[in-house]
């Protein structure tokens, strides 16, 4: 946090409540009023060889983000990042989203559970978007 405008800041802080080996990657941050903060990230902690398997995660804060609440999985089931692109290793690409309303936060990720419509037997990664308060 920043009480002065940026030109400090405080230490940083672990927001993700996943295990420690599983990472977190491609984050976005978001609020809505009322002090509500949330941050979305994909992560492996569903994949017990913390490879592959991804689902997208959302935390929300109440308090201005002091303290957040259990990660909810916004993904229905996990998929396979090896079905993504390549570049320089798998790429799910740049487009994440996170957006704060009234009421909701509103998430936008690109996974690949879906089966390709050129080829059946192979994956392709597409656009999925969900809301949570």
């Amino acid at each position: 946090t920043s009480t002065d405008g940026g030109v400090t800041w405080s230490a940083p802080r672990r927001v993700s409540d996943g295990p420690g080996d599983a990472p977190a990657f491609t984050v976005s941050v978001a609020a809505r009023p009322g002090g509500h903060v949330a941050v979305s990230a994909y992560s492996l902690r569903n994949d017990p060889s913390r490879q592959f398997l991804v689902d997208l995660f959302v935390q929300v804060s109440a308090d201005g983000g002091a303290t957040f609440g259990a990660a909810r999985r916004a993904t229905p089931e996990s998929f396979d990042i090896r079905w993504a692109a390549q570049a320089r290793g798998y790429f799910l690409g740049d487009y994440i989203g996170l957006a704060g309303s009234s009421e909701r936060f509103h998430l936008l990720w690109v996974g690949t559970p879906e089966p390709s419509a050129i080829d059946p037997e192979r994956r392709q990664p597409d656009a999925f978007a969900a809301s949570t308060p």
